[in-house]
């Protein structure tokens, strides 16, 4: 007989007795259930192609505190005095509080990001409830191993998000005591990645008592990405918010009193500089001592009876009512009558959309692309000035022509890397039993799939530029032409991303998946600029007359001819190749050794 909790057998009390002391630990009840629940946090398809817990967990370490390094060795050259005949001035105050906002605002990003990612995870699941409240272990035991594993996971971000920049930062900065500077960084850092960690779990908990388990379900995905989409832009607006960190922090705006980040910097600085700080330091410190206690007070209370309703509903279940959607009818009828015309385009599509409402890890996966597109639309386009002693926002022109070849660029990327990751791989067996190979119908379906939502989405920045700065779009024709360039960009980087992909989207194997990611990410590093440069360039040589847009539509459609043709080439010489037999492992075994 063998345990559910780990694969050791169950052994006899003789036999246990018996065992060296290091056995006995290790069965344990509460060790082994604070250790699969520590395992099960990072237990996601898109974190890892294995199963060994240990790399995954270096991993994830790595790659949070990489980048506190990263920016601690930019530092050196601002805080490091050469010698003459190569002087150099000493780092001025409000670059120093921009460097310690760094540190503040990404610990706080990462920790918030982290609790968010596994929101579905800081409570019991359906496989817990079902698993393991037959077992003889008391209730009381599971929560607290809950409680134990889930503040060892988060520690561990905290910790890797923070050591790296504690440990260079006061040795890079030429302060006059490393050990206050150094207590200041580690008090001020750990005290905004705890609040965000805090209040993330309070938000939570709060929502699930208020509303339920069967209503918050319907919105946990949705205020989910919502969240990891706002952390990732304010953590890639840092460039625009530090250069102006001094009007922000000095103008008396209500903008420093709502961002907890300028609450822990307060803090930050006033462990640094004492009674000498600023008083805006004072009162903002005061704000971020008032803001962790109140988030870590809440997360207490609310956290275990979220916790009790969460499992009682699990176990007592509840039917969801299919209410039927006249709106979708409608819009699937029109799409069957123009670009869905045959019956496999329709399967997929709809498998594509079907999917990916069971798939909340894709969504927060799409929500990443979203968040570092937003973010870098917004740092492009909007500026901070100070006038009459308030901060206002002023919109670049040039930043918003460029917001459309930026939106469409994440959007597109983002889904085919989401379509790369496989939603449950096992259950695309049906696919090899049937001897099905993806040709030329099913990647129609998913470039229009993704074409679609391209072009609503390019066509919403395009009004929401002429909205926001009228001047840029005087004329009917600038409209037109910044209309199809959005809609040519959308058709043509939808061919081009998409010409090699030769798999159901949601249905290919994980190791596809990385290669395309890593793919995407070169192409991004080495043709990004080129690529927004040209659109901008080419929207402004289309507005000058109409000619020029009618040669634009013939290059464009002869671009797209030409990828559509090269695209059948390729899949037809697929065709010609063996299926791989290593994926009809799972129809025949079951999974079973």
């Amino acid at each position: 007989m063998y345990s559910v909790f780990s694969e050791n057998p169950v052994l006899s009390l003789e036999v246990q007795a018996k065992a060296p002391q290091k056995e006995v630990e290790r069965m344990n009840r509460f060790v082994v259930l604070v250790t699969h629940f520590f395992r099960r946090f990072f237990d996601n398809p898109l974190t890892s192609l294995d199963d060994e817990n240990a790399t995954r967990v270096i991993q994830a370490i790595c790659a949070v505190a990489v980048p506190g390094l990263m920016f601690a060795m930019s530092l050196i050259p601002s805080y490091f005095r050469f010698p003459p005949p190569f002087p150099a001035p000493p780092r001025g105050f409000w670059p120093r509080v921009s460097d310690h906002y760094f540190y503040v605002l990404y610990t706080a990003v990462v920790t918030g990001a982290v609790t968010v990612f596994e929101w579905d995870m800081l409570f019991p699941d359906k496989i817990d409830i079902l698993v393991l409240t037959p077992l003889p272990v008391l209730s009381r035991k599971l929560f607290t191993a809950k409680i134990v594993s889930l503040s060892a996971f988060l520690s561990l971000f905290l910790a890797g998000s923070s050591i790296l920049g504690a440990v260079f930062l006061p040795a890079i900065a030429d302060e006059p005591s490393y050990f206050r500077h150094l207590a200041a960084h580690i008090i001020a850092v750990a005290a905004s990645g705890t609040f965000a960690t805090a209040f993330f779990v309070a938000l939570e908990s709060v929502l699930l008592n208020l509303l339920g388990e069967r209503i918050f379900s319907r919105i946990s995905s949705v205020l989910q990405a919502l969240v990891l989409t706002g952390l990732l832009i304010v953590l890639f607006l840092f460039p625009l918010l530090s250069h102006n960190i001094r009007i922000l922090l000095l103008s008396g705006s209500h903008v420093m009193q709502y961002f907890p980040p300028f609450w822990f910097l307060g803090l930050y600085q006033l462990l640094l500089e004492g009674a000498s700080a600023l008083p805006v330091f004072h009162s903002l410190a005061i704000t971020s001592g008032l803001a962790l206690l109140a988030a870590v007070l809440l997360a207490c209370v609310t956290y275990p009876l979220a916790y009790r309703r969460k499992t009682r509903s699990l176990i007592e279940g509840f039917v969801a009512k299919n209410r039927r959607n006249w709106f979708a009818e409608t819009k699937n009828k029109f799409l069957h009558c123009t670009v869905l015309h045959r019956p496999r385009q329709r399967a997929v599509y709809h498998f594509i959309s079907q999917t990916l409402k069971c798939a909340p890890q894709h969504r927060v996966y799409l929500s990443i692309y979203a968040g570092i597109g937003l973010a870098l639309i917004i740092a492009d386009s909007v500026t901070f000035k100070l006038a009459n002693g308030q901060v206002g926002f002023v919109f670049s022109e040039k930043g918003l022509h460029t917001a459309v070849p930026l939106a469409a660029f994440w959007l597109i990327v983002g889904l085919k890397a989401a379509f790369t990751v496989p939603f449950e791989l096992t259950a695309n067996w049906p696919f090899h039993v049937i001897g099905i190979r993806p040709d030329h119908e099913h990647i129609v379906a998913t470039q229009r799939w993704t074409l679609l939502r391209a072009l609503a989405v390019t066509t919403v920045f395009v009004f929401l530029g002429a909205e926001l700065d009228p001047a840029t779009l005087g004329t009917t024709h600038a409209m037109v032409s910044r209309l199809f360039v959005a809609q040519g960009i959308s058709l043509l980087l939808v061919d081009i991303f998409f010409l090699q992909f030769m798999a159901v989207p949601l249905a290919a194997p994980l190791a596809y998946s990385k290669r395309n990611i890593a793919f995407a990410l070169a192409a991004f590093l080495v043709l990004f600029q080129g690529y927004i440069e040209t659109t901008v360039s080419a929207e402004a040589w289309l507005q000058r007359s109409t000619v020029r847009l009618v040669i634009a539509v013939i290059l464009i459609a002869v671009i797209h001819l030409g990828l559509q043709y090269q695209q059948r080439k390729m899949i037809r010489e697929r065709a010609s190749l063996p299926q791989d037999m290593d994926l009809e492992d799972f129809p025949q075994r079951l999974g079973l050794s």
